[in-house]
């Protein structure tokens, strides 16, 4: 069998409604890939789901200003026998979507079949007589609907799941840099109340206690209406005011020593110190 002409450049729409252009680089990344110890590409009746029966082999493929040439080889006798009395004139290429998980050279568009038609017109017009299609996920297929390609479903979950992922990985990285900002601050801020007399030992739950109130996707608040404010601002007043309210002036002098405690400021004290002298 002389070599076959399965596919060209160009922009071709799929039946989920897509339009995808196949450049002559793409085509050339397709040639360059085709490895038949990976995966041999067979010629087959149809777009059968299993590539099954195979009526032939694709040695190697070439590309040209035309698209893809495909070099058959081992070509079934009864094969070659219809294809000579015209029961199949078109050809229709199937390819593993670059993204697909079973692709044999993730990141390229692999030829998985070349697939011959009958009554079937293709979908990708123009091609010496002979054409593509499919219907396995990760494949991508071209047939009948005016130069349509379907890209299978689980090609396009693939996909999806790949930006999904990539999505999150971004998301998490910028939770987690958001994250340590916060926990810097909350550092820093920890350090200037020891600065002003807080006890060391107090700066880990300081630390945690501001990191908790922030680390939520909603920062806490508290108050109403005009009055409400971050959690965050309140816990940093309430530390900064109890560190400053420690005084560190001498409280017991010789010049006191023996002297009665003054009188308790609190009424309520006072007259239980009362009836304690009683």
């Amino acid at each position: 069998m002389n070599p076959l002409h399965i596919f060209k450049p160009g922009t071709h729409t799929a039946q989920c409604g897509t339009t995808y252009n196949f450049t002559e680089a793409d085509l050339a990344a397709t040639v360059a890939a085709y490895n038949p110890s990976l995966h041999e590409a067979p010629l087959v009746i149809g777009h059968p789901q299993h590539d099954a029966p195979a009526a032939g082999w694709v040695k190697s493929l070439s590309a040209t200003t035309q698209g893809l040439i495909a070099e058959p080889q081992q070509i079934d006798a009864a094969f070659a026998e219809q294809i000579a009395k015209g029961s199949y004139k078109k050809i229709s290429a199937s390819f593993y979507h670059p993204t697909a998980a079973n692709n044999p050279v993730p990141g390229v568009y692999y030829l998985r079949h070349v697939g011959f038609l009958g009554a079937q017109p293709p979908a990708v017009k123009g091609l010496r007589p002979i054409e593509l299609a499919e219907g396995e996920p990760g494949v991508i297929e071209f047939n009948e609907g005016g130069s349509q390609t379907k890209f299978c479903a689980t090609a396009l979950e693939a996909e999806n799941k790949r930006l999904k992922a990539e999505l999150a990985q971004r998301e998490n990285a910028a939770r987690i840099a958001a994250q340590q900002t916060l926990h810097s601050a909350s550092v820093a801020y920890a350090e200037q109340l020891v600065a002003a007399g807080m006890k060391p030992l107090h700066a880990p739950v300081v630390i945690a206690a501001l990191d908790a109130v922030q680390s939520g996707a909603t920062a806490l608040e508290f108050g109403e209406g005009d009055q409400r404010q971050p959690l965050s601002a309140g816990l940093k007043a309430l530390f900064s005011d109890l560190t400053n309210s420690v005084s560190f002036t001498e409280v017991a002098t010789k010049a006191r020593t023996g002297q009665p405690n003054a009188a308790p400021t609190n009424p309520l004290l006072a007259d239980a110190a009362a009836r304690a002298q009683r």
